[in-house]
């Protein structure tokens, strides 16, 4: 098994948000299939949030991003991590000083 490293951590909304990323700037979903080595229908099913990416195909997506737009990734990556961190009470100090 491949190690997804901090893949599992990434929130299927910052999933959905790279998808739509990826597809507003290849033009379509096919496009994007096309550079993923994946089925269209596998897009299209993420595209309608009745499933998402796997670990793997997170890494590509992630590794496509960041290719395409840095800024953008990094944002939607650090917004998913900090919603998860929060979730989890890690940052709770962080926010009652700031």
């Amino acid at each position: 098994m491949e190690n997804a490293g901090l893949c599992e951590h990434v929130s299927r909304e910052s999933r959905a948000a790279l998808v739509l990323l990826l597809i507003e700037a290849l033009g379509s979903p096919t496009k994007l299939a096309a550079e993923l080595g994946i089925t269209e229908m596998a897009v299209r099913k993420w595209i309608h949030r009745l499933t998402h990416p796997s670990n793997v195909n997170l890494r590509k997506i992630i590794e496509l991003a960041l290719e395409i737009d840095a800024r953008q990734t990094g944002d939607i990556l650090e917004e998913g991590f900090l919603k998860h961190r929060v979730e989890l009470g890690v940052v709770r100090v962080c926010v009652a000083r700031a």
